[in-house]
């Protein structure tokens, strides 16, 4: 998530803060994300016309786990890595294809 630092942002921001206080959202496995989508559908300040969702969620976060990574991805995201050296291997990889001239792509 990217925000700008307004007063809209930091309101949403503690409002979300307060949500987390309830049992029902502190409880969701996303919380913060439960807690963004409550504020989204009661357009809590605007926020329905101050919030772009992004279509295509893996532009901005790729997760190496569903092979979602392609060359122009913000993020890639190696949640639910449990083979570590493979993992590492399988980055180095990609990173060092858009990458070749970085010092890790020795």
């Amino acid at each position: 998530m990217f925000v700008r630092n307004t007063r809209c942002t930091i309101g949403v921001l503690g409002r979300l803060m307060v949500l987390a206080e309830k049992d029902d959202t502190r409880n969701h496995p996303w919380w913060e994300q439960h807690a963004l989508h409550e504020l989204f559908s009661q357009n809590y300040g605007g926020l329905r016309r101050k919030l772009l969702i992004v279509q295509k969620r893996a532009r901005i976060n790729a997760f190496a786990s569903l092979r979602e990574e392609e060359r122009d991805n913000f993020i890639w995201h190696r949640v639910n890595c449990h083979e570590q050296p493979v993992c590492d291997q399988s980055y180095f990889e990609k990173f060092c294809g858009i990458h070749p001239r970085s010092h890790y792509c020795l």
